[in-house]
């Protein structure tokens, strides 16, 4: 088993980079995309994820979009230039060519079967993709998605309208003067993103039959969700709110529920139980 570094270019030049977990055998490969700070260095069970995978000959790919850390210089390959990437400054207009450039890389290492997965807001990541665009994924895997209504829900409304003002101003590369959900610091578009014009908000932790769930309903492949019983997004009864999130699926009788008990929504303590539930998951799919 080999982790090597790889690094993928958005269509707009962005360099983005990952880890491949890889046993140089294996024709089928797990991408798994990151989440708002969501990088290998606080979220350890990306390892476990990869090191179980690989031994198993199933490749695996660690996949940092542009929110991954709060700040990352980068490079640009289209201008030519230095770039700097993170939580401040990422246009979630990009997220479909973020994924897409993991996605493409995965087929130009030759696989013949690809899973993808996010976890946290690289799921809702993962559902936007997989909802909008033509793709040859055959399954999906959703690790703990994120509830961005609840995330946002201190934001008030006067913030949403000064933020939309700044971005009428041509301010919009400026600094919030707020920091967004009371810790994420960013530039007005950004903040703009999260409050105004939000396309990653399709997932709910709490049932409202006016909320849009069109992107969970309009993925056309089967898939799995995993969450802990005391993640910070399952009001307390996870069980209910998957149910619920999995009724809206094409497939809510195919797709496959893991409830892993006692842990959160970074899995603290049951990086290992994450890793063989994954395992599972992905050995059903392949048989």
């Amino acid at each position: 088993m080999h982790r090597n570094k790889i690094i993928t270019k958005t269509k707009r030049g962005t360099l983005l980079n990952g880890v491949l977990w890889t046993s140089n055998t294996s024709d089928t490969v797990l991408i798994a995309i990151t989440g708002i700070h969501g990088n290998y260095f606080t979220n350890y069970f990306y390892c476990n994820i990869g090191d179980k995978l690989a031994t198993e000959d199933i490749d695996f790919i660690y996949a940092e979009t542009c929110n991954a850390f709060p700040r990352l210089e980068t490079y640009n390959a289209n201008k030519n230039e230095i770039e700097n990437i993170g939580s401040y400054n990422e246009r979630f207009s990009y997220v479909d060519e973020d994924v897409e450039s993991f996605i493409n890389k995965a087929k130009e290492l030759g696989y013949k079967h690809i899973y993808i997965a996010g976890h946290s807001l690289g799921a809702n990541k993962v559902i936007h993709y997989l909802s909008n665009n033509k793709h040859n994924i055959e399954h999906y895997l959703l690790l703990s998605p994120a509830d961005v209504s609840y995330m946002t829900r201190k934001d008030t409304v006067e913030q949403k309208h000064k933020i939309a003002e700044l971005i009428r101003d041509g301010r919009g590369e400026e600094e919030c003067p707020y920091k967004i959900m009371g810790w994420l610091e960013c530039i007005n578009y950004t903040a703009n993103d999260w409050l105004n014009n939000n396309i990653l908000d399709n997932i709910f932790s709490v049932e409202n039959k006016e909320r849009d769930y069109y992107q969970m309903s309009n993925i056309d492949i089967d898939g799995a969700f995993i969450v802990g019983t005391d993640d910070i997004f399952g009001n307390n009864d996870v069980r209910t709110i998957v149910n619920s999130i999995n009724d809206r699926t094409k497939y809510k009788e195919k797709n496959i529920i893991t409830i892993l008990e006692n842990t959160n929504h970074l899995y603290k303590g049951k990086e290992t139980e994450l890793s063989e539930s994954i395992l599972s998951i992905v050995k059903k799919w392949k048989a």
